[in-house]
């Protein structure tokens, strides 16, 4: 008897509580229909764009559209939007006939307020403190109080002080010297990619360390360097002109600048070939041959032909 009262009383105490959450969720779900229903006609964000990137200095435009719908604006800000929280830096309330526009003064950028347009915001002189979210806020007017909100990242770029600059790790090179050059683009942020052509073409990625950056404490800007070290082979000499390394810095699609230089070297005697070798080791060159300019091989190569000849012919004519 007992256990069967005990089982009554928790059948009803689960009944109680599922028909609790069933209210609730009934709740729920007409507060949020209830809610779209009082959104729709209403105020609705249709765009929030900027330009970017922007380089320092420049001049830029925050954009904030909106369909009003059935409701009336009450006002338009614009935030910076900081680990502090939001920086209000523009408010448009077109209801204040004699000051409809008010600024107040944030890092990195300055707004002239003879250039706004409700939403369109110019922007003008920013610095590298300009760079981060920004959040348009549109609100509307009683009695419906519909408030939208979005937000757009701005990216600012300090470009470097000069073209690319190319030091050396000696004045001049000869055939097979190992020659090794840094690449460097001053204080920028972000820092450029580096880049190195010989006789206009890509190299070779093995000749190449990783690009490295030093930063300035102070600033934060960064100078960029690469360093490419290989062998001066003959096929790379130009005629008359030696080597011809050209170094690059790129940052996306708003910077590129480029230097040049020539590493001068010995020239390769291109088709220098032996003319004859007589019975005696005696070395007749061509015109365009020049013994002292002959690789190692190649003397190698003379010397035991000599030896061949002068010795051993001879023996096998015996």
């Amino acid at each position: 008897m007992f256990a069967s009262c005990q089982m009554l009383t928790t059948g009803l105490l689960l009944q109680r509580m599922a028909t609790t959450v069933l209210i609730a969720l009934s709740f729920i779900v007409c507060w949020t229909h209830k809610a779209q229903g009082q959104q729709e006609g209403g105020l609705q964000l249709t765009r929030v764009a900027a330009k970017t990137p922007l380089v320092v200095g420049d001049d830029g435009w925050l954009e904030c559209e909106w369909d009003v719908g059935t409701d009336t604006i009450y006002s338009v800000k614009w935030y910076q939007v900081r680990l502090q929280g939001l920086q209000e830096f523009y408010r448009w309330t077109p209801a204040d006939e004699k000051s409809p526009v008010k600024l107040f003064p944030v890092s990195g950028l300055t707004v002239d307020p003879a250039s706004v347009r409700g939403g369109h915001v110019r922007i003008h002189n920013v610095g590298l403190e300009a760079e981060g979210t920004y959040r348009c806020e549109v609100s509307a007017e009683a009695p419906t109080f519909h408030t939208q909100a979005a937000v757009v990242e701005v990216k600012v770029i300090d470009l470097p002080d000069s073209a690319p600059r190319m030091a050396w790790h000696q004045t001049g090179y000869r055939v097979h010297d190992l020659v090794m050059v840094n690449c460097s683009s001053p204080r920028a942020r972000p820092p450029p990619t580096l880049s190195f052509y010989v006789n206009d073409e890509p190299v070779d990625p093995l000749w190449l360390l990783s690009q490295a950056s030093i930063v300035e404490p102070n600033t934060g800007l960064e100078t960029a360097v690469l360093t490419m070290r290989f062998l001066l082979h003959p096929r790379l000499l130009s005629r008359g002109q030696g080597v011809r390394i050209k170094c690059t810095a790129e940052v996306g699609s708003v910077y590129w600048e480029s230097s040049e230089e020539h590493v001068p070297g010995d020239q390769p005697y291109h088709g220098a070939v032996i003319h004859s070798i007589d019975e005696y080791g005696r070395i007749t060159y061509s015109a365009a041959s020049n013994p002292a300019k002959l690789s190692p091989s190649i003397l190698l190569y003379v010397y035991t032909s000599s030896i061949f000849m002068v010795y051993f012919i001879p023996w096998l004519q015996l």
